[in-house]
């Protein structure tokens, strides 16, 4: 029978060893973008990106306050109209995965591109004719920000 010895740890010699702000100062020297390596345009990106994020935190949670007038107006019960809520719950949670792969495959510019032209569905919502159009157009809005 052999037996497993255990080694011993090696015991690092002053010159070894890292103090912790110097690691982070060699982390954020390779890390940290230069004013020389930076993108004139990172700024306008994140402009666009503003708009985008607050479009989809209204039409995550609009409905809500407007289930009472979506009742009245397609003649519909509670539990129906709440599937307006989940349909974008169920889908954005389905499509965080293939976002991923999505934008690994095509590219981030390209994602967030046709993430954002879904999500822009939502906004026909108010021209919807019968309530099944504008549940399609909340599962457009889910993929679109799941892809997001």
């Amino acid at each position: 029978m052999t037996r497993f010895r255990r080694d011993r740890r090696p015991t690092l010699t002053p010159s070894k060893r890292i103090d912790s702000l110097t690691w982070q100062k060699e982390l954020m020297r390779h890390t940290s973008v230069s004013p020389e390596t930076a993108r004139p345009y990172r700024w306008v990106v994140a402009g666009a990106m503003i708009p985008a994020q607050v479009a989809m935190g209204i039409n995550f949670f609009g409905p809500s306050p407007l289930l009472p007038l979506i009742i009245e107006q397609y003649g519909l019960s509670r539990s129906a109209t709440s599937l307006l809520i989940v349909a974008v719950t169920v889908v954005v949670t389905a499509f965080l995965i293939p976002g991923g792969v999505l934008a690994t495959r095509l590219g981030t510019r390209k994602t967030v591109a046709i993430s954002t032209l879904l999500m822009s569905a939502g906004t026909l919502s108010v021209v919807a004719p019968n309530f099944w159009t504008l549940v399609a157009l909340r599962v457009v809005f889910g993929v679109g920000a799941g892809m997001l």
